[in-house]
């Protein structure tokens, strides 16, 4: 019964989130954070809510591709090595995190699939906020 529970969501989900996908190209956080804020005050089901999750993890994830590009190029051989590590650990410790919420809350409901959601976005967030301090700062050297 989980499993049909969770495999109806995918699909609402994977329908729903298909329509949000736009041409357009998100350039920083702000933007991606109040064209979330719109498309979530917008929806009213779950799976709806669950597919606006899907499009800012999809944009969160192109923002910190885009940031770790601009960073890397900017820096020398033995700091690029030192960075390359320290992303690594970061994808490490995330997907450490989101095993802890799963098992936490034991993957039951709709409503955890939202939690889930937010959690995860909420880390991408935060390091894009970061690669994007780092940037900042690489442009005065």
């Amino acid at each position: 019964m989980k499993r049909l529970l969770m495999l109806v969501l995918l699909v609402g989900l994977m329908t729903v989130s298909y329509g949000m996908e736009e041409k357009t190209k998100i350039d920083d956080l702000r933007e991606l954070s109040a064209i979330v804020e719109v498309r979530m005050a917008e929806e009213e089901s779950t799976a709806g809510m669950m597919g606006v999750q899907e499009f800012e993890y999809h944009h969160l994830e192109k923002l910190i591709d885009k940031k770790y590009v601009e960073i890397t190029e900017k820096l020398e051989d033995d700091q690029w090595i030192l960075f390359e590590g320290a992303q690594k650990s970061w994808d490490e410790y995330v997907k450490k995190e989101l095993i802890f919420y799963r098992d936490y809350y034991d993957n039951e409901g709709t409503i955890w699939s939202l939690y889930y959601g937010e959690k995860r976005n909420s880390m991408f967030r935060k390091r894009v906020e970061a690669l994007e301090n780092l940037a900042e700062e690489l442009e005065g050297y």
